[in-house]
């Protein structure tokens, strides 16, 4: 009964709130995170956060997913200086468990 669409940068850059906010989550890949986001308007960074912060949109982000989505807050109506800062935290270090 679930059913799924495959979007690019392109297509989410087209998207407005609303056509985000119709979608039960989110699913965001691994890979290179920077490179995922870069081809994002500053715009529909600010409508991917709102559609799950404000909308309850949900979020479910492998590897590259989960980084691009923490970041620390940014200033209202902004964007972070990386990532998409979906979830409010610290930078995600990448070997994080491998330090002592």
């Amino acid at each position: 009964g679930s059913t799924f669409e495959e979007v690019n940068e392109s297509d989410l850059n087209s998207m407005s709130l609303d056509d985000l906010a119709s979608y039960g989550a989110i699913v965001w890949p691994g890979g290179v995170g920077a490179t995922q986001v870069s081809g994002l308007k500053p715009e529909t960074k600010i409508r991917l956060r709102q559609a799950v912060q404000e909308r309850g949109v949900g979020w479910i982000g492998f590897c590259a997913g989960s980084f691009v989505a923490v970041a620390p807050p940014p200033p209202p109506g902004q964007n972070p200086s990386y990532g998409l800062g979906i979830v409010a935290g610290p930078i995600l270090e990448y070997y994080y468990l491998e330090k002592e």
